[in-house]
């Protein structure tokens, strides 16, 4: 019975994020020109420089003059200091860009990835595109599930967790957490929910986790 859980647990991470078609998305050179294979079609990519054109994975190239995204320009991204950080992030010398979109006042070179949601740079601590705003820098820790904490305060994709005591917070499950003070679910106080007793009545998806 356990086996089937964490076969279930893993199915459903899977289906937690975007799965694209890498085998029907890439870059082509044939005769000269560069090409993007999009599904069923492929696009010309004119602006292309084909002698210093290089595919960086199924979805970023480059060549001496741009930064490609699918097969699209990206205005103002520096070719020469372009990196790939991850599948969504990544950085040239002056800027930070989540896919297609710069992240406003981020600093490259101290921008750090923590996990799929959270990142964090000398100045701000961010989830996804948004600044966490109040989170303390040095102390902010990515727990699971998307929960975080800092010395000050729980969150929860993003989101401050109202009256939550980082000191005592723990994680159940991918839904369920509690505190000293509170029972949570997703992020929310359960009002009937005593800590002292509350407990998973069967833990198996948990235990996929730990």
């Amino acid at each position: 019975m356990k086996k089937l859980f964490m076969i279930f647990g893993l199915f459903a991470v899977v289906l937690c994020f975007p799965v694209k078609s890498y085998a029907i998305t890439r870059y082509i050179i044939n005769n000269g020109k560069v090409y993007y294979q999009r599904l069923k079609y492929r696009d010309e990519m004119t602006e292309a420089d084909t002698p210093t054109f290089k595919n960086l994975d199924y979805f970023y190239a480059k060549d001496k003059n741009n930064v490609y995204y699918e097969g699209d320009k990206l205005p103002g991204v520096d070719p020469l200091t372009f990196r790939i950080l991850d599948y969504s992030y990544t950085k040239d010398k002056d800027k930070v860009y989540y896919y297609r979109t710069a992240l406003a006042n981020v600093d490259p070179a101290t921008f750090k990835i923590l996990d799929y949601y959270y990142t964090k740079d000398k100045n701000n601590v961010y989830y996804l595109r948004d600044i966490l705003n109040g989170a303390d820098i040095t102390s902010f820790k990515v727990l699971r599930f998307s929960y975080a904490k800092d010395k000050n305060n729980v969150y929860y994709h993003g989101n401050k967790i109202e009256s939550a005591d980082p000191a005592t917070f723990k994680i159940l499950d991918i839904d369920y957490a509690k505190d000293k003070n509170h029972v949570y679910y997703t992020g929310k106080i359960i009002q009937d929910g005593n800590p002292a007793d509350f407990e998973l009545v069967d833990p198996s998806w948990y235990l996929f986790y730990r």
